[in-house]
């Protein structure tokens, strides 16, 4: 149990982080999955994005992932269905990740097929 609330800490812990990110870059319309306080974003095919956001014209589908659920099918299935939601213009996929996972994550995405826009990391995990 106390793994898995360090890991929903960690996964928290990045979407906040890009929020802060993204609203000093200028996006708006910034809604969040997990957090109190943001508007839940709407589904994409099966599966709700942790961060959706706009700017100057461009929708962004964010994705945090821990090192626990790098790998793992169900994100397969969520960035796939993000990606192909995406096509890297005027709607763009990221993935955040912990700087320690980011090597794997990129991995990850080559060995499934699966186009990432713009990788973050957060040198703190």
């Amino acid at each position: 149990m106390y793994k898995k609330r360090v890991a929903e800490g960690v996964h928290d812990s990045l979407i906040k982080t890009r929020i802060i990110g993204y609203r000093r870059e200028g996006h708006t319309d910034v809604r969040a999955d997990h957090l109190s306080g943001y508007n839940q974003p709407e589904i994409i095919g099966d599966h709700i994005p942790d961060i959706t956001s706009k700017k100057e014209g461009k929708f962004f589908v964010t994705e945090a992932e821990t090192k626990e659920t790098i790998g793992v099918e169900e994100t397969a299935k969520q960035w796939q269905s993000f990606s192909m939601y995406t096509n890297g213009r005027d709607k763009i996929f990221h993935v955040v990740v912990p700087e320690s996972c980011l090597k794997e994550a990129k991995k990850f995405a080559e060995k499934e097929g699966i186009r990432v826009d713009r990788w973050f990391y957060n040198p703190m995990y």
